[in-house]
This record gives C-alpha cells, structure tokens and sequence, in this order.
C-alpha cells in the first residue's frame, strides 16, 4: 500500500509578523473584518451586498479602528437617513 501524500499547512496570520494582522473595513456601512488567513480575505462588503445590493470595495489596513466613519446619509440598519431640511 502506497503512502498518502501530505496534508499541505494553510498560512494563518501571526500578530507577531513583521505585516501585522489585516483588517478589512468597509467606507459605507463601517463593517470591519479581521480573517484568519490573508487567502480568506474578502473584495467587497457583505453587508451592503446583502442589504443594499451595493458591492462596495473593502479597504484593507493593519489597523483594527475603522479609519473611516460610515456615510452619513447611511444608517446601521442600511436605510437611507432622511436629510435635514433647509429652512
């Protein structure tokens, strides 16, 4: 009986690392995401695919703060916050 062929080792991202640790956050909606694996990171914002129908580009940092605050005519619960009238 032949031998199985190795079980290939997945990278998985070391805090220690000279790179850090990768944070995707998303401009629109302030989802952010933290993978376990860089391969596992992701183009575009789950959120605000499912709930706007938007596919809106993650920005990627070594920074676990969103870097950016939500739009504001953007609410949490992914409507559109009436604006203020003038007047």
């Amino acid at each position: 009986m032949g031998e199985s062929p190795p079980v290939p080792v997945l990278p998985v991202i070391d805090s220690a690392s000279p790179e850090g640790a990768l944070y995707l956050n998303c401009p629109r909606c302030g989802l952010t995401i933290m993978p376990k694996a860089r391969w596992l990171a992701i183009d575009h914002c789950p959120r605000c695919i499912a709930r706007r129908s938007s596919a809106i580009k993650m920005l990627r940092t070594t920074s676990p703060i969103n870097p950016l605050p939500p739009a504001p005519w953007f609410s949490a619960a992914g409507r559109t916050v009436p604006r203020a009238q003038p007047g």
